[in-house]
């Protein structure tokens, strides 16, 4: 799908907020996806002549490890996530033992998808 002007714009502000929420500058994202540093600040800025499809979102999601959905012009992962939130609630016992580690992941793994999310959007929020 080739997106409109007016999305681009939307979409290239999403891969700025990331890039940041990442501590990256616009040259290591460019680097990870093999681009320049000037494409990277005109597709973040919706540069009319840069093509937006999804395609270059799934390299940029990619990228950034992110699901591309977040990068899509319509969703807003946001306004959604308190209630995502609210609906997904669960704790995970993070053991001080190494040896437990095993412990760890069985309680990661029987994550649900959206439970899943939320603790990416969240180690992405805090620059992991």
């Amino acid at each position: 799908m080739k997106y409109s002007h007016e999305q681009h714009v939307r979409i290239g502000k999403k891969v700025a907020e990331y890039r940041n929420k990442r501590g990256w500058s616009q040259d290591q994202l460019g680097s990870h996806i093999k681009k320049s540093l000037g494409w990277v600040n005109k597709f973040e800025r919706g540069n009319s002549s840069m093509r937006c499809d999804d395609e270059i979102l799934n390299l940029l999601a990619t990228a950034l490890q992110i699901p591309v959905e977040w990068l899509a012009p319509d969703s807003d992962l946001h306004a959604d996530l308190p209630e995502l939130v609210r609906q997904n609630r669960t704790t995970i016992d993070i053991p001080d033992d190494p040896a437990s580690i095993d412990e760890l992941k069985e309680q990661l793994l029987s994550l649900s998808d959206d439970q899943l999310t939320i603790l990416k959007f969240a180690l992405i929020s805090l620059g992991q």
